[in-house]
């Protein structure tokens, strides 16, 4: 059992027991904050809405929140030594995110920008020190058992509550969202994204428990699922559950010719969009085409082919006040300018960061975690359901705007994601952040002395 006297990831106590005891409070601290993370991004979205502020100001109570979730895993990070682990979990990540703190050199809103930033930080290596503190199986099992009450809280909400998780009738709102179920959340395309994440976490998780249960849980999600009407979760989600069902049938060793299929995919796709670009073009000049989002993607593309190079700066673009540039590029009237994002993820960090921020990003939130995903010798158990969310994360981005989000439930599902992708526990006590630490199935080794691999 890890935690033994003389283990030299825990500080020297005086007393019988005692680095035992500061084991166990590093993990409940790690457990408490990563619960209470989880909690704060689900209810990020109401918190919002309830401010009902498009000056950028932001709720205190809710940032104070995520301060003090990341002090406690900070703290359990310090004391089993795993904080330098979190912070070296991703290179790219790390590249990434330096870029959008120099972006707040040329930001229109530094103020805003900065505050979004920090956030966005917070969260991200909250979850990668809650990774490196609890390993994947206990993430696992706390992250699906609290998006599995969400489930049930929009459910109730629904059903037993339409004025609330049903949309109404509303003057100005589009009369194709009536009657779409929308549960706790704001709207049903949320809705939709969690109930998608869920129903793919709850399929593929190697969790113990009755198969009709389970069934039970994958048919009430859908039904729920369907009920929103969230046609990018259900198509995305399509393809996402068809990813995952193909990579548990990977064979790592043929890991070049799916990269040659991926690449070959790619450049159709580019092929393809460059022969219908006039088309495609003429589809962004119909007001009616995608609910509207094809006057915010015109927009969004007649700004980043004016400022390309840097973008306006990291959270300076939508939701920002007077000073925001969507009221440059749109009528004064226009509902745009009421907008909290772009419904594409892609187009919107390249507002905010610039081509080479976008660059920086698709490499590093989806191109190098995949790359890892199909080329690892030997894959863990969770590949297909960590494969599927990583699809479902970037495909669902071509509608809805949650990449570096801040703390959007899907962004926070991505990152950890690609946290138990990069999370490779070393063997033999090797390192500070060592297997007998993380994982939550090597247990009952015997001997203080005996060394635990754990199962990845």
């Amino acid at each position: 059992m890890t935690g033994e006297i003389g283990d030299p990831r825990l500080p020297a106590f005086s007393g019988a027991g005692g680095p035992r005891v500061a084991r166990i409070d590093a993990d409940a601290w790690a457990a408490a904050g990563f619960v209470a993370l989880i909690v704060l991004v689900i209810l990020g979205p109401i918190l919002s809405t309830l401010s009902g502020d498009l000056s950028g100001e932001g709720n205190p109570l809710r940032q104070v929140s995520y301060l003090l979730a990341f002090a406690l895993l900070a703290a359990a990070g310090l004391r089993l030594a795993t904080l330098t682990a979190a912070f070296t979990t991703s290179a790219p990540v790390n590249l990434l995110l330096i870029w959008c703190w120099a972006s707040m050199a040329w930001a229109i809103a530094p103020g805003i920008g900065l505050r979004r930033l920090v956030l966005t930080c917070v969260i991200i290596y909250s979850v990668f020190i809650a990774v490196e503190c609890l390993g994947r199986d206990r993430t696992r099992r706390y992250l699906i058992t609290l998006l599995i009450v969400t489930f049930v809280l929009n459910l109730v909400a629904a059903v037993a509550i339409p004025g609330i998780g049903v949309h109404p009738a509303e003057a100005g709102r589009d009369a194709a969202l009536v009657g779409n179920w929308r549960g706790i959340f704001p709207e049903k395309n949320l809705a939709g994204a969690v109930t998608a994440v869920t129903f793919l976490m709850v399929l593929f998780a190697r969790e113990p428990g009755s198969r009709l249960l389970r069934f039970l849980l994958l048919a009430g999600l859908l039904f729920f699922l369907v009920r929103t009407e969230s046609k990018t979760s259900m198509g995305i989600g399509a393809l996402a559950l068809i990813a995952g069902v193909l990579h548990r049938r990977y064979d790592p060793r043929l890991w070049p010719m799916a990269m040659l299929l991926a690449s070959a995919l790619a450049l159709g796709a580019a092929l393809l969009v460059q022969i219908n670009l006039a088309r495609l073009l003429a589809l962004l000049d119909n007001q009616g085409f995608m609910t509207g989002r094809a006057q915010i993607w015109s927009s969004l593309l007649a700004y980043t082919g004016d400022n390309w190079p840097l973008g306006a700066g990291y959270g300076s673009f939508w939701n920002i006040g007077p000073g925001s540039p969507i009221l440059s590029y749109a009528r004064s009237d226009s509902w745009l300018t009421d907008l909290a994002s772009g419904h594409n993820g892609y187009l919107d960090i390249t507002a905010q960061i610039g081509v080479p921020g976008l660059i920086l990003a698709v490499f590093a939130l989806v191109i190098h975690p995949l790359g890892r995903l199909l080329t690892e010798r030997k894959p863990t158990p969770d590949a297909p359901m960590l494969m599927a969310i990583l699809v479902f994360c970037a495909g669902q981005n071509l509608t809805e705007s949650t990449m570096l989000d801040r703390d959007h439930v899907i962004q926070f599902c991505l990152i950890w994601t690609l946290a138990l992708i990069y999370h490779r526990p070393e063997s033999g006590g090797a390192a500070p952040h060592s297997t007998a630490k993380h994982s939550d199935t090597a247990k009952g080794a015997a001997g203080a002395g005996a060394q635990e691999t754990g199962s990845p």
